[in-house]
């Protein structure tokens, strides 16, 4: 095998074990809530592009054929929604599978109130970390990248045909366009992810609230404690590794860890006190202005998800405060 190979395949490795560490990155909000047993990162992102696939009213039969384009459809101009409404499921469920890549080098930074991190240093610190992801897959694939495609009218495509012999764009390419996308929240399919990353957390929510009232409590609190004590840990493949694999030279490139502010000691729940099906609620903070964005982008499907999950968690909460209450009469 050739050197050129050689180095191609420990770009290739390079990468494919960043993108392991979405495996081991724990979600930081759940670990801030002492949960047992926390999400990883890439389980977030499974089950939002299962969502993104199978969840939303696409509105048209543009996506009837073998190939897909993941943002340039091949059917008859006449088929095809309004651009202001059109939602890609297939662009939307590579769009969900990778959004939180760049957290494999930066971590899950939560919101200015729990990390002290500005929204603006969170997008840097991101923007940073993809620049080195992508610049690694391009060199696996010896690909050429370009870093205008989030606001090019033609985003890159990605032919999944077997009988398609190449794609029309680098795989690089795509991936940094599915990102930046999602960032920008500048199209109806990256709107629609948007959306669906808040309600898979409802979901998620609602599992960890459902647990915690069938499991002992203090096995719970032992196994949090433990986990809360392994997310200090900083990441094991360091910058300068990253750095060097990319033959980057310059360190102002090397993406920093994430501050210790971001702890989840630093960062408690106001209410620690509280049981944790109660803690929990403060996720479901946004669930009315989602369900009427998706009501706006005529997705009746994930409203009335949205509904039934709230439904639940209430039902939950109140049979939960029920039961409270009982035992405090009985003793």
């Amino acid at each position: 095998m050739d050197h050129d190979m050689q180095d191609r395949a420990r770009a290739l490795l390079d990468f494919l074990l960043i993108v392991g560490k979405c495996k081991t990155e724990k979600r930081t909000g759940w670990v801030n809530e002492r949960v047992p047993l926390p999400e990883s990162v890439a389980d977030h992102m499974f089950r939002m592009a299962v969502m993104a696939l199978t969840c939303g009213e696409m509105h048209g039969a543009e996506h009837e054929g073998s190939m897909c384009t993941c943002g340039a459809s091949s059917s008859s101009p006449s088929s095809q929604p309004s651009p202001s409404t059109h939602i890609d499921p297939l662009r939307a469920t590579l769009m969900a599978l990778i959004h939180d890549l760049a957290e494999s080098l930066v971590g899950d930074i939560t919101p200015t109130a729990y990390s002290g991190i500005t929204k603006t240093e969170k997008s840097r610190r991101e923007a940073a970390a993809m620049e080195q992801i992508v610049a690694l897959l391009s060199k696996a694939r010896n690909e050429t990248t370009t870093t205008d495609s989030a606001t090019s009218t033609t985003p890159p495509t990605l032919a999944l045909s077997s009988s398609s012999s190449s794609s029309s764009s680098s795989v690089a390419s795509l991936l940094h366009s599915l990102w930046q996308e999602y960032e920008s929240g500048s199209t109806p399919t990256a709107k629609f992810v948007k959306s669906l990353d808040k309600i898979e957390m409802y979901i998620q929510a609602l599992e960890y609230q459902t647990t915690s009232l069938t499991v002992s409590t203090a096995a719970a609190e032992d196994t949090a404690a433990a986990v809360a004590a392994a997310a200090t840990q900083v990441p094991s493949v360091s910058p300068p590794v990253l750095v060097e694999a990319m033959d980057v030279e310059d360190e102002k490139t090397q993406i920093q860890p994430p501050a210790s502010s971001a702890s989840p000691s630093s960062s408690p729940s106001s209410s620690s006190d509280q049981p944790l099906y109660v803690r929990l609620q403060r996720f479901y903070a946004s669930a009315s202005s989602v369900r009427d964005n998706v009501e706006a982008m005529n997705q009746p499907l994930l409203a009335a998800l949205i509904d039934q999950i709230r439904h639940r968690q209430e039902m939950l909460t109140q049979n939960a405060a029920k039961a409270s209450n009982d035992g405090d009469e009985s003793s």
